[in-house]
C-alpha cells in the first residue's frame, strides 16, 4: 500500500521527537515451504539483525527460504550438480561495481534446509531453530568472501561462526560438534 500523507509523522519541533525512526539497511524476507514453520520468522530475523550488526554491514537485501529435504535435494542437483540434501546453498546477486566508494550491500538469496537442521541439532543435542541460524550465518559469511574448501579455511569460518554466534547471545554452536581424541592414542 504506497504511503499517504497522513502515514507518515513530520517534525513537530526541533529536537526531532515526532520524527520517523530511521528505515532498517536491512532488507530482510523469509519464505517457509511449510507455512507450520513460519513462527521462527521474528527469532530468525532478530539473530540476523544482530549478526549483520556485528559483521559491520552496511545494508543488506537477503531473501531466505526455509525448505525440506526434498527441495534442497533439487536445488543441490540442479546448482551444484550434487547429490542428496545439503544445509545451506547460498547466491549471491551482488554486481562488481567499478566505483569503489560505494558501500557493501549484500544482496542474495540462502537456501536453509530445515530437516537436516533437525537431525543435526538431535544428534549433538542443541535446539533446531539454533542449528538453522547456523547455516544463515554461514551464508552470510560466505557473502562476505569467507570459505570452507580446505580444512583450514573451515577451521577459520567455523571459528568465526562461534565468535558470531557468541557475540549475539546464542553461544557457540559448531565447536560442539568436535570431537575430542583421547592424547594417549
Amino acid at each position: 500500500m504506497p504511503d499517504t500523507p497522513t502515514s507518515r509523522s513530520s517534525r513537530s519541533d526541533s529536537d526531532g521527537a515526532d520524527a520517523e525512526p530511521p528505515a532498517s539497511p536491512f532488507e530482510i524476507e523469509f519464505a517457509f515451504q511449510d507455512e507450520k514453520d513460519r513462527a521462527i520468522e521474528p527469532w530468525l530475523r532478530e539473530q540476523l539483525v544482530a549478526a549483520l550488526g556485528w559483521l559491520k554491514v552496511v545494508a543488506a537485501r537477503i531473501s531466505i527460504a526455509v525448505v525440506d529435504d526434498a527441495q534442497m535435494t533439487d536445488l543441490h542437483e540442479r546448482y551444484r550438480r550434487e547429490g542428496g540434501t545439503t544445509d545451506v546453498l547460498t547466491f549471491d546477486f551482488r554486481f562488481d561495481a567499478s566505483d569503489d566508494d560505494e558501500p557493501l550491500i549484500l544482496e542474495s538469496e540462502i537456501i536453509v534446509c530445515i530437516d537436516e537442521a533437525r537431525r543435526q541439532a538431535a544428534d549433538r543435542g542443541h535446539d533446531w531453530k539454533t542449528e538453522l541460524l547456523l547455516y544463515i550465518v554461514h551464508g552470510v559469511l560466505h557473502l562476505l568472501e569467507h570459505d570452507d574448501q580446505t580444512p583450514d579455511e573451515a577451521a577459520r569460518m567455523h571459528e568465526m561462526e562461534d565468535r558470531l554466534l557468541s557475540a549475539i547471545g546464542i553461544g557457540e554452536v559448531f565447536a560442539s560438534r568436535k570431537v575430542l581424541k583421547d592424547p594417549g592414542g
